[in-house]
């Protein structure tokens, strides 16, 4: 079975760790501990690399999905915002709040200086990236607007002219579609890739921060960091169930691969 496959991970915040869990609860173990401020969260399921970044010593680190042959990858980090990092496949995408901008590192680790890739927003937080377009998408505290960017950073546009204040934000690029949290309104929300069609998919949550996807399997996993749980549910919204619970202070998350045929064994489903 490939490494990490059909787990979860994600940030303890009260223990200032990374954990990892099968998808039905068990088998929960510490990958990466001794952490200082850790914020956000990716996988690259195809190399079997966990990333994380630290708001107090502003570096982003990799791991194997085992905690083996740790790296650092970027160093002076300004103040990254939102619970996850963005992958493509060369580079680390983050917004920071304090420099208003998008910015991005090679993953390789060969330059750890990071470089500008949107500059002059506003309060830009979650960020995602859509594959397949090449297009770079993230929420605005500032604006309370969706907005995307070509992958060089170019042709900025708004998407959903009222996106609320999103937490964090994941793209579907086999449905195309793009899923967000957002703490404030207890909700995750849900539109077309060019902002058609939005609106809540998910209500009633208690302090949703993070949100990840399965594409293959059709699910979405989220954090709700009041409950101390993690949920998860079809992509239309269908089927809400716990995953883990009494976690303390979770508050991002990734998915490790998924596993054969993208089917949730542990769920039977």
């Amino acid at each position: 079975m490939e490494a990490g496959a059909g787990r979860i991970y994600w940030i303890d915040a009260a223990e200032k760790a990374i954990r990892s869990a099968r998808l039905d609860g068990s088998d929960m173990e510490i990958v990466v501990s001794g952490l200082q401020c850790p914020s956000g969260i990716a996988v690259d399921a195809a190399k079997g690399e966990l990333y994380w970044s630290d708001l107090a010593d502003r570096k982003i680190r990799r791991v194997s999905l085992d905690g083996s042959n740790p790296q650092e990858v970027v160093e002076g980090l300004a103040a990254p915002s939102g619970t996850s990092l963005a992958l493509d496949e060369e580079r680390l995408l983050w917004a920071d709040l304090s420099l208003r901008q998008i910015l991005c590192a090679k993953r390789d680790g060969s330059s750890k200086t990071p470089q500008v890739l949107v500059s002059d927003l506003s309060k830009p937080n979650a960020v995602a990236v859509d594959a397949f377009s090449r297009k770079v998408y993230w929420g605005d505290f500032g604006t309370r607007k969706v907005h995307r960017a070509c992958s060089d950073g170019t042709q900025s546009e708004v998407v959903v002219p009222y996106g609320k204040n999103s937490t964090s934000m994941v793209v579907d690029s086999v449905r195309s579609k793009l899923f967000w949290t957002n703490f404030g309104t207890h909700a995750i929300y849900r539109c077309d890739l060019d902002g058609r069609d939005m609106q809540p998919l998910i209500t009633g949550l208690e302090g949703p921060s993070a949100v990840a996807l399965a594409p293959r399997a059709g699910r979405l996993y989220w954090v709700e960091r009041t409950a101390g749980r993690i949920r998860r549910a079809c992509v239309d919204g269908s089927l809400v169930e716990d995953v883990l619970c009494n976690l303390g202070d979770p508050w991002a998350l990734a998915l490790g691969p998924e596993s054969q045929g993208g089917r949730d064994s542990e769920f039977g489903v």
